[in-house]
């Protein structure tokens, strides 16, 4: 056994996985692919993951997962809510026009998911992202800054949509990325609709 084969363990296959599906697709990636991108054996990959499929969710949630974490941490940064909220949005507006930002539609690709499941995780993969911003929402809320949308309305989800909106236009007027002034501007638009 050499050394990349006992040192690789489950994160390194992951990341691995990771940039082989962002750069082939899920269909092209096969197992064996892995595998030997890592330096291990077929049988050495199937015992930390069953199936590609098993492989590719794990990929999908590490994806969210550092995301969340990455929102979260900009957000601790800032000393009031609607700073947090830019902050975070930056965060998940770079992902969202990143080189990284194919990963959610490889969801699409993976036809080895039934449709229900691939609800399903995509339901996860949302609620996942869009924890940091809830909570700040929530925190506002509880202090009396903003008032609550209601139960069935989300307004990181709201907030999220009006930055894809807004990142669609851009891209259709040629500018490349967002500025500061536009996160702002999306916060501050949601933020004055909901203030009591």
């Amino acid at each position: 056994m050499n050394t990349r084969t006992a040192s690789i363990g489950r994160e390194g296959i992951l990341e691995v996985a990771e940039t082989l599906f962002m750069e082939r697709g899920y269909q092209a990636v096969s197992i064996r692919d892995i595998a030997q991108a890592c330096g291990v054996t077929n049988a050495a990959l199937y015992y930390h993951f069953p199936n590609k499929v098993a492989l590719f969710r794990e990929v999908l949630d590490q994806h969210a997962t550092r995301l969340s974490n990455q929102m979260r941490a900009a957000g601790k940064e800032q000393d009031d809510h609607k700073s947090q909220l830019v902050a975070m949005l930056s965060e998940y507006a770079h992902l969202a026009s990143g080189p990284r930002s194919a990963m959610f539609s490889l969801r699409r690709e993976a036809k080895d998911l039934d449709r229900k499941e691939m609800h399903a995780q995509g339901k996860q993969l949302m609620l996942s992202m869009l924890a940091p911003l809830e909570e700040v929402f929530e925190d506002a809320i509880e202090l009396g800054e903003l008032e609550s949308l209601g139960k069935d309305t989300s307004p990181a989800a709201l907030l999220t949509g009006m930055l894809h909106a807004l990142m669609m236009h851009r891209k259709a007027c040629d500018f490349d990325t967002l500025s500061e002034e536009d996160l702002k501007m999306t916060v501050d638009i949601l933020w004055k609709g909901m203030q009591s």
